[in-house]
């Protein structure tokens, strides 16, 4: 799976990166961004630019909903039958803000889908922010608005459906409640895939040097779209940018080669907390106060 590190260049800076084979589904090389450049849908569909994430948590626990007793049982067997996991690691407790809803879910929510995102062959940026993002998407359970679950709407889901291979268990799932873990892994996939298509897919997640930015740009091109949410993440670049006397980019609400180069020389750690927290600043009022948690827990990495 793992491939070898090799370099970009931006502004004369050399960073190395680690590489992640494409295998058959990627873009070869990367492109350049263009004005008015979109990572949309095949099939000129452009429903997956409007962004599939939205918060199903409400503001406060159902607590009409009963707790499952042994949801930590479950979780602890999981665990000791998976010794390697992430489940021991940074991955072994969902984020701190959504414990609670998580606990109203099937036992080992968390935990299965975990297991089910180190099962696909994905690079560990994209494991780390797919976890996060269905945490945040308040895990299996039912938008109380809609149809949604994890944050996969109807929409994606008929989207991902029609491009899954022949033969594919997804092709008969009809409700984003009724996915499997697996399944859930394969449409955020497919999300990516089509959001950063001119840097060669959801793969392009995994050549960003830090993990927790990788998923604070991951959860904002879900929650905001890619359209919206590329706007959030260039402008958040060039707020940084301009602080190191850095030129800015080009705003296009396009996610290019610059985009990603820029999140690769930006997430060293002389840059990382600015980067979370300019990120955060945009996000704060384009959501609900309800999700402003979300976004407060993306920015607190440092």
């Amino acid at each position: 799976m793992h491939g070898n590190a090799y370099t970009r260049t931006v502004n004369g800076h050399t960073v190395e990166v680690s590489s992640y084979d494409r295998r058959e589904r990627a873009k070869s090389g990367t492109a350049a961004e263009k004005t008015g450049q979109t990572g949309g849908s095949t099939g000129g569909k452009t429903n997956i630019l409007t962004g599939q994430g939205r918060s199903s948590l409400p503001s406060t626990p159902n607590t009409n909903v009963p707790a499952v007793a042994n949801a930590k049982v479950v979780a602890a067997d999981l665990r000791e039958a998976n010794p390697d996991s992430r489940l021991h690691t940074d991955l072994a407790e969902p984020p701190p803000f959504v414990k609670e809803y998580l606990k109203l879910s099937p036992p080992a929510t968390w935990e299965n889908m975990v297991l089910a995102l180190e099962q696909a062959d994905l690079g560990p940026n994209r494991v780390f922010a797919y976890a996060n993002t269905f945490a945040a998407e308040g895990g299996v359970r039912k938008d109380p608005e809609g149809v949604a679950s994890s944050g996969i709407t109807g929409h994606l889901l008929s989207d991902a459906r029609g491009a899954a291979p022949p033969g594919s268990p997804l092709k008969s799932v009809r409700a984003p409640v009724d996915l499997t873990p697996d399944q859930r892994v394969q449409v955020y996939d497919y999300y990516f895939d089509n959001a950063l298509a001119s840097v060669g897919g959801a793969i392009a997640l995994d050549e960003i040097p830090d993990k927790q930015v990788a998923a604070a740009v991951a959860d904002t091109l879900f929650r905001h779209g890619p359209t919206g949410g590329t706007l959030i993440v260039q402008q958040a670049i060039n707020t940084v940018r301009w602080a190191e006397d850095l030129a800015g980019i080009n705003l296009t609400s396009s996610f290019g080669d610059q985009t990603l180069t820029s999140l690769v020389l930006l997430s060293s750690s002389a840059t990382k907390a600015a980067l979370l927290t300019a990120i955060a600043g945009f996000r704060d009022n384009r959501v609900r106060p309800s999700e402003l948690r979300r976004v407060e827990y993306f920015s607190t990495w440092k």
